[in-house]
């Protein structure tokens, strides 16, 4: 018998030493609670570095050095996760792995699926490092793409400026097809690949616009040696609107790059199709010495999900146009401002505006001033604003005490076919030509003048009319209101109506005046409000309805003077009226006699006005020497 002492325990055995160790690492291994602990630490330890390893991944590029072998190791943990589990499973379960024992089936069936997944894991770590590979080579393609576009960019810039005509053009298609390229790689990129091809793209497009800007300045200065080319600059031109163009599918779209031809003179015709976004345009201050065609596309946001859209807006402040200038929506199209400030159109020239849909705003929706073209005609505009001539606040400048002269309006101006228009004329105008209003089957919101003087005959054609505001200006050939059912106001105090633009009509004789043209005459169904306090008529007045009577709810004569024919119609309900001091000039007896439409023909009690007479005189005098100043002319 021998005592012994191993790890710590004392045990009494009669055998020897070294065959008692054995026995007792013998049964340790045995045991299964042994083999448990050494599962689940080994378990623990490879969770721990694989945790670590994937913290490291996260720092490392694809493809680096460091990258690939943390991944492997990554991978080696995971097969090795795997098989100890199939192992550990049986042991923790307390099952028998002998020879077709439900512990050996187990067994066998976590390492298939192990080995499966091992398997599955070598697989993908393959397909990945092939990605890799080919990410390598397609970023080196790229790469060289870019390279070759950059050296194909600046040769072309090189050739475009060259002397030889043909070559400098075939080099403009080729700076805008490298754009093409730069665009169409934006639309496939994202994030920083997207930012760059658009500031690639955009940078050629600025070439292109400094090219047409520039060839402008050249024509103006006219230098001894020419540096720029008439046809390049067209070719640039076309190209331009043919990437503008959201119908033409043959080319990349240019829309939402900014096209920056600000203060460019062009001398030949300028056709700008389908565009679709304006507010990336700028062609304000450019001078045109031909026609300019722009048609604005229906759709002004690709992203038609989008409740919140900026509002589109065509500026062409401060251009110059010496022909005739169209712009006009497709099928309607949706925009918010048309701007004309500050334009000056040459004699002769045309300005048609058409086809729009316009948002609803306090503000004009179309405001032209400057000098003003020899005709204009705005057809199919809905909810419209239309503004001519500079508002008063802006001409006076803070500086009410200086009173300002009339500024001229040269042509005719038409409005045809526009529903929900509204139309100003701003203070202080003089318009040499006529105003016609045809929306027979629209309704008019407004027609407002105030303090011009209108030469030629005003026309207002329209199924329902709002307002009709003619104050304190002067209309030299007549005013001719047809509505078909109602008209809410008719304001015009103070104005003066005159015999085709005669101040005095006295020595004219009766036949001419009953049968002349430029008379006021207002047709309506029914009229809520009329007002004429203080106007004065030297040409005829009638207010009538052939097919029913004309209902009037308030009729205002309050000091106004009629100096020839009056025909209100005898079927006229009048439900309130204001008559003081409304007279009729009688040429026979050279006097004037109270006037009351409620009890015509009969003329009540003859009162002679010599006041009138006194302000009737001094407005001839006013209107002569306004048509001296203008060269006005009348019949």
């Amino acid at each position: 018998m021998e005592l012994i002492q191993i790890d710590g325990l004392i045990a009494i055995t009669t055998q020897e030493p070294d065959t008692f160790k054995l026995e007792w690492l013998s049964n340790l291994f045995q045991s299964r609670n042994f083999w448990t602990a050494i599962s689940i630490i080994t378990l623990v330890a490879l969770l721990k570095y694989y945790s670590s390893t994937r913290k490291s991944l996260l720092f490392l590029q694809p493809g680096d050095r460091d990258y690939i072998k943390k991944n492997n190791h990554q991978t080696l943990t995971i097969s090795a996760i795997s098989v100890l589990i199939s192992f550990s499973v049986p042991l923790w379960l307390n099952l028998p792995i002998s020879k077709e024992s439900t512990g050996a089936q187990i067994l066998q069936s976590l390492l298939t699926v192990s080995g499966g997944l091992v398997l599955l894991l070598t697989f993908m770590e393959n397909r990945r490092k092939n990605d890799i590979d080919e990410l390598k080579n397609l970023d080196e393609s790229i790469q060289k793409l870019h390279t070759n576009r950059h050296e194909r960019n600046t040769k072309s810039i090189e050739l475009m400026f060259s002397s030889n005509t043909p070559a400098a053009v075939s080099a403009a298609y080729s700076l805008c097809n490298i754009a093409d390229e730069w665009v169409n790689e934006s639309k496939n990129s994202e994030n920083e690949d997207k930012f760059n091809s658009h500031k690639e793209a955009q940078s050629i497009i600025n070439v292109l616009c400094t090219y047409i800007r520039e060839y402008g300045k050249e024509q103006e200065n006219k230098p001894k040696e020419r540096i720029y080319n008439e046809l390049v600059c067209k070719t640039i031109l076309e190209e331009l609107s043919n990437r503008l163009n959201t119908l033409n599918k043959g080319y990349s779209h240019w829309n939402g790059y900014n096209i920056n031809l600000k203060g460019a003179t062009l001398i030949f015709p300028v056709e700008l199709k389908n565009i679709k976004d304006t507010n990336s345009i700028d062609i304000s201050e450019c001078t045109f010495k031909d026609d300019l065609i722009i048609t604005i596309a229906v759709d002004k946001n690709d992203d038609t999900d989008s409740n919140e859209t900026e509002p589109r807006v065509l500026s062409l402040e401060g251009c110059i146009f010496n022909s005739s200038v169209s712009i006009v929506g497709n099928l309607g199209a949706e925009i918010s401002k048309i701007n004309l400030q500050n334009t000056h159109f040459k004699e002769k020239s045309r300005l048609e505006i058409s086809r729009f849909s316009f948002e609803n705003s306090a503000s004009p929706s179309i405001y032209i001033h400057g000098t003003q073209p020899h005709e204009t005609v705005f057809s199919y505009l809905s909810n419209a604003y239309i503004v001519v001539g500079m508002e008063y606040q802006e001409r006076i400048a803070g500086n009410y005490e200086e009173k300002l002269d009339y500024q001229e309006i040269p042509g005719n101006i038409k409005i045809s076919d526009c529903p929900d228009v509204s139309f100003k004329i701003s203070d202080r105008h003089l318009v040499s030509g006529e105003v016609h209003v045809d929306c027979k089957h629209r309704y008019l919101k407004m027609f407002d003048v105030t303090d011009c003087i209108m030469n030629g005959k005003i026309t207002i054609d329209a199924k329902k009319i709002g307002e009709i505001k003619l104050q304190e200006s002067y209309v030299y050939h007549g005013l001719n209101v047809a509505c078909k059912e109602e008209i809410q106001l008719i304001h015009g105090p103070d104005s003066v109506f005159l015999f085709d633009g005669l101040p005095n009509i006295l020595q004219v004789e009766h036949s001419l005046i009953s049968n002349t043209k430029s008379n006021v005459e207002i047709t309506a169904n029914s009229i809520i409000s009329i007002n004429l306090n203080g106007a004065y008529f030297y040409t005829p007045f009638k207010i009538s309805n052939e097919d029913n009577t004309i209902k009037i709810k308030n009729l205002s004569f309050f000091k106004t003077v009629f100096y020839t024919l009056v025909n209100i119609d005898k079927n006229t309900e009048i439900e309130k009226g204001n008559f003081k001091f409304c007279s009729v000039y009688d040429k026979k007896t050279q006097k004037y006699y109270n006037f009351n439409p409620q009890k015509t023909p009969n003329i009540q009690e003859l009162v002679p006005r010599q006041e009138i007479t006194t302000r009737a005189k001094k407005i001839a005098d006013t209107i002569s020497a306004i048509a001296l100043a203008f060269g006005l002319t009348s019949k």
